[in-house]
């Protein structure tokens, strides 16, 4: 729950440009609260006490734990709807949200790019376009085998025709007649 600041808050009087140097010096160069403090003083011209500045940083710390959890949930239901509307695009879909989250966690805490997680998702994205690749091929076979079935039926059309009119037979019979007729195999 979040509470009004007292009145007598000295952070309140702070301009947004004032607050987001204030959080860049909490949260990204995470100085100490000391340090803090006299850097307010310095830039600013504001006594802060140290409990004034912890309740900030703990409401602020809520507020982006707030909005992680709020952007998480908006790229969830993206990423479900996407899913939803295009079943058969599933895989590619977590191959990017896997790219997303290893380009975000490609740093260390230092700053510096950690080759392991850049390898680690590199050795993933080959496989998948290995298997992208393998899709694609089947693909393009099933599309050939259809062809080639089609062309076949086209040329055994009148044998077909008799097959399928033949009282005597039954739908079982009828089929393997027909897959001996096109494939040469009966089924077994």
């Amino acid at each position: 729950m979040t509470r009004k600041p007292r009145s007598d808050n000295s952070l309140v009087t702070l301009n947004a440009a004032q607050r987001e140097r204030l959080t860049q010096w909490l949260f990204e160069e995470n100085i100490s609260s000391d340090a803090t403090v006299r850097r307010c003083k310095k830039e600013f011209g504001i006594n802060v006490a140290r409990t004034t500045l912890r309740k900030f940083y703990c409401q602020e710390q809520q507020n982006r734990a707030l909005e992680r959890i709020a952007q998480c949930a908006k790229n969830a239901n993206r990423v479900v709807k996407e899913l939803t509307e295009r079943p058969a695009d599933t895989y590619r879909a977590l191959i990017g949200m896997a790219g997303q989250i290893a380009f975000e966690n490609a740093f260390d805490a230092d700053g510096e790019l950690d080759k392991r997680t850049i390898c680690e998702f590199t050795r993933l994205l080959m496989e998948a376009r290995k298997d992208d690749r393998e899709c694609q091929r089947l693909a393009l076979d099933r599309e050939k085998w259809q062809f080639d079935a089609a062309e076949a039926c086209q040329a055994e059309l009148p044998e077909l025709k008799a097959i399928s009119a033949n009282p005597a037979l039954s739908q079982k019979e009828k089929l393997r007649q027909i897959r001996m007729l096109l494939f040469g195999v009966a089924p077994e």
